[in-house]
């Protein structure tokens, strides 16, 4: 009869060879963090209770013209200014109780039992993580989602930056009448948004639509294009990620896109400027199994701790209708 111990045994084992954390199964799903995976764009560093990401936000003062043997100015130029982010924490438990362990019993069974429950963790860990992408980190010790950087009046307060002070701080904006709204006006609002957010080398890479902006935009392009697997993005389209390009970027529907709003929005994300930042030493860690006072049971915790971090808000765009 497979024990409590051994059950604790297995799942600690199975957790260290297991090279499918649930930050890494996010990408599978959502686009965004894929994109981030791809640009090496998830990173892991520990230490203090805040991440800083200096930013310039001001031009160098002491840029001139000058002729022969003019002095320069050599006073003093601050153009860097330092975004705070707080670290999110989340938690996690791995459970048994002995009830369930006595009714699997047998080494097969056993492992069987203890995959189910750690893919059980992980799917759900996955899930909430991409859900709180697209927020707004409001909701209690969640991630600064896209709505804090990506704001429909492109200006705000975000990792302690005014931008109605520090202007090169906003994101852009770009709309269209929602009365009469088709798939040719959505290309052509997509095409501003693009050229906006465009700073120097910098620009939008990747967008993500509503459900009804991405058909709009879909039926249109049936009409004048021939889909064939180059209109698609091949790796989204392997995890079932409706995609298709457009002003040579891809776009994708994604189920999450309207998070806590109503009506239908986009994204135009320049993923070059976004990263996800963790602990190292609270990447889904999970500890030693424990078990309660007076239960019968065995739980092991997992915790994780970073940041989802924009750090140039001027090359990120919102897109939604008026």
């Amino acid at each position: 009869m497979a024990t409590l111990d051994e059950f604790g045994e297995v799942a600690v084992a199975t957790l260290k060879k297991s090279m499918k954390t649930p930050t890494s199964s996010i990408g599978d799903v959502n686009t965004l963090m894929r994109k981030l995976k791809e640009k090496g764009n998830i990173k892991s560093s520990g230490g203090g209770t805040f991440i800083s990401e200096p930013t310039t936000l001001v031009e160098n003062g002491t840029y001139k013209n000058y002729y022969g043997y003019e002095p320069g100015n050599i006073g003093a130029s601050e153009n860097l200014k330092e975004a705070r982010f707080p670290k999110a924490q989340k938690m996690m438990h791995i459970a048994a109780s002995g009830r369930e362990m006595r009714a699997n019993t047998g080494d097969e069974k056993l492992f069987d039992f203890v995959d189910s429950k750690i893919e059980a963790a992980r799917l759900t860990a996955s899930n909430r993580m991409n859900i709180e992408l697209y927020g707004d980190g409001s909701v209690y010790q969640s991630m600064l989602g896209l709505q804090s950087f990506v704001s429909t009046a492109g200006t705000g307060t975000y990792g302690g930056i005014d931008s109605s002070i520090f202007t090169r701080w906003q994101n852009k904006v770009a709309s269209t009448t929602a009365s009469g709204v088709t798939g040719a006006s959505i290309a052509a609002t997509l095409d501003a948004g693009k050229k906006l957010a465009t700073d120097g080398e910098d620009s939008p890479d990747m967008g993500v639509l509503t459900l009804d902006l991405f058909n709009l935009l879909e039926t249109d392009y049936r009409t004048k294009i021939r889909y064939d697997g180059l209109r698609m993005d091949p790796k989204a389209a392997n995890v079932g990620v409706p995609s298709l390009y457009h002003a040579m970027i891809p776009m994708y529907w994604d189920i999450n896109t309207s998070f806590g709003t109503t009506g239908q929005i986009g994204y135009l994300f320049d993923t070059k400027n976004i990263y996800l930042l963790e602990d190292p030493k609270a990447k889904w860690t999970f500890g030693k199994p424990e078990k309660p006072v007076g239960g019968d049971s065995i739980v092991i915790m997992g915790i994780w701790e970073g940041q989802f971090i924009c750090k140039k808000r001027r090359t990120q765009c919102k897109i939604y209708l008026t």
